[in-house]
């Protein structure tokens, strides 16, 4: 959920470790200063127009819109991208802000675990961003359709089960009660039921089992990902679920660089204009001062935790947006998901911690979930046999 935050001159705490003179006295490095050069420019990245097809609408965002399109490149076989585009009839710090993406995403280099650009079409009389296609959509999406399967199922399991079955008793010749004998209560076809049932539930079990491990697989990619871009000093600003995509070989991509922005050495940006802002992702010192570092990814990536733990349930269900400086300022953090274990609450609760000193960096969170995944049996960290009521709209 996001509302509109108008920025509000405050002096900074002591207890964040933010020094006021960095801002004062040494200005950001922003390396999209420049973005309209950047992007009018013609360079590597620069596609010409007849060698994309823009085909359907993919998702759709406040100011922007992403249709699927087949890319040919010189002699080759066309290959599905996303294009990314502003919708017509946008402000003109809308297209600056979009000039600005298409600059840091060429900064930003290839990675695995971030969905890489491609190149643009800047020449033409709407600005488009081209990058990787990720055929299965987005984390929050998937989660949810997992949870909704799952919960179904749970439907279907206890209205199957819960017929009872009545027989009429006969006296026999030796004064017992017994029941008539049906094809229905053949012995065979009993065992053959049971061992069926048996090898239904083995197999819902070992989905389950599969489902956790993938989970926790998508936890780690995630946590690489960021590691990189934290490496490269970049900060993400609008880490979640929805901004995660997930292609057919289960590899997980970080995507929506809309909100990021390249750092000074210091690693700080102080965002310096009104932006629909994601509030419930937010850390306390992007809430108070507007200030975003690679530590403020870090409490949005606890939050991400949570959301897969609960298979996409929403942060803070019952909690207005405008009163959550003052909660989290008091201490309070989201409960723990039933069917997450002890030792994966606690690195989101790391990740919570009011300092941002104190939350662990994105290299100790790779190592820590890799210890979880390699385990022996990476499912007790998430038991997907509990699951709770988080999602809705």
């Amino acid at each position: 959920m996001y509302f509109k935050q108008k920025r509000k001159k405050k002096q900074l705490t002591k207890g964040y470790h933010f020094k006021q003179q960095i801002m004062k006295n040494r200005p950001l490095k922003n390396n999209n200063d420049n973005a309209h050069h950047a992007v009018s420019e013609m360079d590597e990245y620069e596609i010409p127009d007849d060698a994309l097809l823009i085909c359907d609408v993919i998702g759709e965002g406040a100011f922007g819109v992403v249709h699927k399109g087949l890319l040919t490149k010189s002699g080759g076989i066309p290959e599905p991208v996303a294009v990314k585009m502003l919708r017509e009839n946008v402000t003109a710090e809308e297209t600056r802000q979009f000039q600005k993406e298409i600059a840091l995403m060429k900064t930003v280099g290839r990675h695995r675990h971030i969905v890489s650009l491609i190149g643009c079409c800047t020449q033409s009389c709407r600005l488009q961003l081209v990058v990787e296609f990720c055929a299965l959509g987005d984390l929050q999406s998937y989660l949810r359709q997992e949870w909704k399967k799952r919960t179904e199922a749970i439907t279907e399991d206890t209205l199957s089960t819960g017929t009872i079955k009545y027989a009429d008793l006969t006296v026999d010749s030796f004064g017992s009660y017994t029941a008539p004998v049906t094809a229905k209560d053949n012995p065979v076809q009993g065992l053959v039921t049971n061992v069926m049932y048996d090898f239904l539930e083995k197999k819902k079990n070992n989905e389950k089992k599969t489902l956790a491990e993938q989970l926790l697989s998508f936890s780690w990619q995630i946590a690489t990902g960021m590691e990189y871009l934290a490496r490269n000093r970049v900060v993400h600003r609008d880490l979640a679920a929805r901004n995660v995509l997930i292609c057919d070989d289960q590899c997980v991509k970080i995507s929506d660089f809309g909100l990021s922005r390249d750092i000074y050495e210091q690693n700080i940006y102080c965002k310096r204009s009104s932006e629909k802002m994601p509030v419930k992702w937010m850390a306390l010192e992007s809430l108070l001062h507007q200030i975003y570092t690679t530590q403020s990814d870090v409490w949005s990536f606890g939050i991400l935790l949570w959301e897969i733990a609960t298979l996409g349930g929403n942060p803070y269900p019952s909690t207005p947006t405008n009163q959550m400086f003052r909660l989290l300022k008091q201490g309070f953090r989201m409960e723990q998901p039933p069917m997450c274990s002890n030792e994966l609450y606690a690195i989101m609760k790391s990740c919570w911690k009011e300092k941002p000193c104190e939350r662990p960096t994105f290299s100790i969170l790779v190592g820590q979930l890799a210890n979880l995944l390699e385990s022996t049996s990476p499912h007790q960290y998430l038991d997907l046999t509990h699951l709770g009521n988080y999602c809705g709209s």
